[in-house]
């Protein structure tokens, strides 16, 4: 077999391809596992902490210092509104009429922030 003939090898390119692919479906394959653990422990400490709101919002409710009527109202009207990672939310303004108002209320275009009227009449 000639210095050629083995440079342009179709089969052995294939089985060379081959053996690329296998290992990158392995390296992907162990990547995906290791995302299954992450989110099998971040369901664990979610379902923990949704048991020490409930017992703490129970142990507040018996005390007396605590409405759970107006509580339920507040989490309602606090997962209408959305904010940012903070808690804060953040006040941007228009770039068509430069108005102000909260981030999160205006409409996002590619990289700016309209308000409602502007984006609907561009």
């Amino acid at each position: 077999m000639s210095l050629l003939n083995y440079l342009f090898d179709t089969e052995w390119n294939q089985r060379r391809d081959l053996d690329r692919l296998d290992d990158r479906a392995d390296s992907l394959a162990s990547g995906v596992s290791g995302i299954d653990g992450q989110v099998q422990h971040l369901s664990t400490l979610v379902g923990q902490l949704s048991a020490t709101v409930r017992v703490l919002v129970r142990k507040l409710a018996e005390s007396g210092q605590l409405d759970l009527a107006k509580l339920a109202d507040e989490v309602k009207a606090e997962i209408k509104r959305p904010s940012s990672l903070t808690g804060e939310r953040i006040v941007a303004r228009c770039v068509r009429c430069n108005a102000e108002g909260y981030a999160d209320e205006l409409v996002k275009v590619g990289a700016d922030l309209w308000c409602r009227p502007c984006a609907r009449n561009p």
